[in-house]
This record gives C-alpha cells, structure tokens and sequence, in this order.
C-alpha cells in the first residue's frame, strides 16, 4: 500500500495536505485547486464508478487517502478550473500522474452523450480572500465517521483532527519563516555509558578515556577506567599496606608469639631426656670385643641409638626457634604496639638456640664416637671369622673374607681423625689393624704350607691382641674436658628460661 502524498505547497513544498484542503498545513498560504483528472485523447473525462457501501456505516477509503463523503452526502459544485488565479498567485504543481489510479476502461464504458458529471470527490473553490475556519474540511463525529481512537476511525494525530490528551503527536514543521530556539547553553557528559546535559559549562573538560565493558545480567555498562589506572593502582597500594599493618600483622604477630613460646616450652621438656643419655654415654665402658664380641656390640648399639634419637629432639628444637626467630625479626619492625613483645620473644629464643647448640654439640660428639668404635668392630666380626676357617684348615676362605675386614677398617680409621674422637679409641683402632694383618699373614701361609712363617705370624698377631684392649679411664677423662664446658652452657640456658 503505498501512503498518500499531496501535490507540494508552492510556498514551502510541504506533501502532507489532506485531501480537499484549501490552505497548506504547514505555511497556512492558500493552495491552488487540483488539477484535473487525466482523459485519453478522444475521450469525455470518465467518472469513477461509486462503489457500493453498506447503510449507516462509515464510507472511507484507505486511511492514508484520505476519507471518500458518505452516499447521499451533499457535495459541493464542480471547481471552474478554466479560471485563471489571482494576481500574484503562483502555478500549481503538476498532478503526479504516476500516484493516480487510471480507469479501468474494460469494465466501464464512458457514455459520449451524457456531459461529464463533477467530481464529488473535490471541494468547491474556495474564496482567496478569506481564511478557512480552523478544523475545516474534517471530517465530524455525527456525519457516519467514527471519531479519532475508535474502531474504523482514523489513527490519533491524523490532519484535521483535533489532538487527543495522551495520544501520539505527529511531527508539525515550524512555520516558514518563524524563528528558531536558540540551544540550550551548557555541556553535555557521558557517564557510566548515560548522558547528560548540564545546564552550565565545566571548568575543565572531562577526558575521552577508553571504554572497558562489564558485562551484568541484562545490563551492559561501559566503563572509562585507563587514565585512572596510576591512581587506583596507589590507592589499592595504599588499602593493602593499611590492611596489612592492621590486620595482617597483628596476627601475625600474636601467632608467632605463641610459636615461640611453645618452641623454648619443647626444648625446656627435652632436658631430661638429653641428661639421661648423656649420663651413660659418660659412664660406659667398652668391654673387650676380643673376648666377647656380641656383648660389647650390644652395649655400643644402645648407647648409639640413645644418643640420635636425643640429638633429633634437639636439632628438631633448634629448627623451631630459629623458624620462629625469623618470623619475628621481619615482623619487628612492623609491628607497632607488640615491638617489645616481639623484642623480648626474641631474647628468650636466642637464649635457648644456644643452649641447644651446645647439647647438640655434646650430642654429636658421642654418637660420632659410638659409630667410629661400630665400624672397629665390625672389622673385628670379620677377623673372628678369618680364625675360625683357620682353625678349619681353610685357609683359602679366611684370605677372601679378608678384604671386607680390611675395607671396615679403614673406614673406622677415615672416621677416627674427627675433633670429636678421644685418642683411646685412634690407638684401639691402629693396634687393631696390626692384628688384622698378621691375621692375613697368618692365612697365607697356611695356605702355602710354610709353617715356620705361619709361625712368626701367628705370634706377632696374639701380641697385638693382647694388647688391644680399650682405655675407658683416658676415654673419659677426654670427653669430660671436650664435653663438660658445653653441658655446663646448655644447663645455664635452660635455667634460665624456666626463670
């Protein structure tokens, strides 16, 4: 359906006249009369046939057309269009013959001997001298047209109509010539994706910053955030030192603090436990492997085992004070209010890392010793067997056993230059390894049937045995003076933290 579209004003061009009207709606001039309608040539100009309508019921055509009179309306007199318009008054724009509906000549046959009846469809000329009466040429409520709004009637805002309250307004052009208002002065901003105009100017323009989207439910809103990045960075800067002085450390600290003491509490308990194994690592005696092996390597295993599992104690509390004493030395000075709190944390802890470390020292110098004597006689296991294949008359099984006992020994000989080992247990180790090698003398003779070597070495080898016995009295007089200096320190310390 195409829309309907007046002949333009001569005026001011409008389009949008009514049809029938006799003034523009835009510029109020007076419009020149339509033209006629379009007649082939050889032909009386054809009326259009009037459709049938149904009584009482409003006659209208296509609402962009504009609304046909009702049948039996009285219609106004056929315009005189062989007249001339008045002085001044400009030429009418032409019919556009390209919107206008032919007649259908193969259903109606024009009749050449009746003159042409008028068109009802226009309205009679009116008067140039005077001005149309406002609402002229709408149609009224009352005369079959259904009122603007109702069911058949035309859409609200249409030309000729009065306007609704509420209802849609059409656009209105201003008149020609009428002045235009001026804008509104001030500065319109964007923010947060709205805009609005303010009814002043900024001191300062806004910037145009980038936008950065966030996505809601429903809702996207664009957000400017780039040039603010340095500010929101320090100020998030700033949020996280304050959170952190305030909150952050002051937990931290009460938890440290609480660490701590729980650290010098586990070293304190272990005093006990370090007395009693130190007690018998300086009472014991080695017996005479020699003699009876099983025995002394029983002994010497236990006081082994008893002096790593107090010297773990004591390392496992050395790590928790120093663990802690960190933990408060990068707190300290931080903390504000529990500065002397931390502080005197710190003296105590440092009190008992050196207690610990001088038990730990006398700790490790009796294991050390316990497993230098362990690989002696582990060298001493071997030779008991080298005699006993001796003593079987096979003395080639004794000579390859012999390098395992020779490799234990030198291994307890590597062990027995630490500071920690006294001198008893260096000269038990060399005497050995001359019993050790006339041992092997001793075999390999044997094997070779020279029993006057056989001889000389098994004499030379029952000499060093009888002189392989262990000085426990130089033993201990040694680690008393090593050792008592730093179980005096370690004591002192635990004083003085129960105090």
């Amino acid at each position: 359906m195409q829309a309907y579209q007046s002949s333009p004003c001569p005026y001011c061009g409008a389009t949008w006249n009514p049809p029938g009207a006799q003034t523009c709606a835009n510029c109020r001039n007076q419009l020149p009369p339509p033209g006629a309608a379009y007649t082939p040539p050889g032909y009386p100009p054809a009326q259009a046939p009037d459709p049938p309508q149904a009584p009482d019921q409003p006659q209208y055509s296509d609402p962009n057309q504009g609304y046909a009179p009702p049948a039996g309306y009285p219609q106004p007199a056929q315009p005189d269009y062989s007249q001339a318009p008045p002085p001044g008054y400009g030429q009418p724009a032409q019919p556009d013959y390209g919107q206008q509906q032919q007649p259908d000549y193969s259903q109606q046959q024009p009749d050449y001997g009746q003159p042409a009846q008028p068109n009802y469809g226009q309205p009679a000329q009116p008067d140039y001298g005077q001005q149309p009466q406002p609402g002229y040429g709408a149609p009224q409520p009352g005369y079959g047209y259904p009122a603007p709004g109702q069911p058949g009637g035309p859409p609200p805002g249409y030309p000729g109509y009065p306007a609704q309250p509420g209802a849609y307004q059409t656009y209105q052009p201003p008149a020609y010539g009428a002045p235009v208002p001026a804008p509104a002065q001030g500065q319109t901003i964007t923010i947060l994706g709205q805009t609005f105009t303010l009814p002043f100017e900024l001191p300062f323009a806004l910037p145009a910053l980038p936008a950065a989207r966030l996505s809601l439910p429903k809702v996207h809103l664009k957000l400017s955030l780039a040039p603010l990045k340095p500010l929101i960075f320090i100020l998030a800067a700033i949020a996280v030192v304050w959170v952190f002085l305030n909150a952050v450390v002051p937990v931290l600290a009460t938890g440290n603090l609480k660490a701590a003491d729980q650290a010098i509490s586990s070293a304190v308990a272990h005093q006990a436990g370090i007395d009693t194994v130190v007690s018998q690592a300086f009472a014991a005696t080695n017996k005479d492997p020699m003699t009876n092996l099983a025995v002394a390597q029983t002994a010497m295993d236990a006081r082994l085992s008893s002096a790593q599992t107090a010297l773990a104690q004591v390392q496992a509390d050395e790590g928790a004070v120093k663990s802690v004493d960190q933990h408060l030395a990068l707190l300290s000075p931080v903390s504000g209010s529990r500065s002397a709190s931390i502080a005197a944390a710190r003296q105590r802890l440092h009190t008992a890392a050196v207690a610990l470390q001088k038990i730990d020292q006398v700790l490790t110098g009796f294991t050390d010793q316990d497993r230098q004597l362990g690989q002696v006689f582990a060298s001493i296991a071997v030779w008991r067997a080298m005699m006993d294949d001796l003593a079987k008359h096979d003395p080639a099984t004794a000579l390859s056993i012999y390098p395992d006992a020779q490799q234990k020994l030198q291994a307890a000989m590597a062990s027995s230059t630490g500071s920690d080992i006294p001198p008893a247990s260096v000269a038990y180790t060399k005497n050995f390894q001359l019993v050790l090698d006339n041992a092997q003398k001793l075999a390999a003779a044997t094997q070779a049937k020279d029993n006057a070597g056989a001889a000389k070495a098994n004499a030379a080898m029952q000499a060093a045995v009888r002189a392989q016995g262990y000085d426990n009295n130089g033993a201990l007089a040694w680690n008393l003076k090593l050792f008592q200096p730093l179980l005096d320190a370690y004591h002192a310390g635990i004083r003085s933290l129960k105090s």
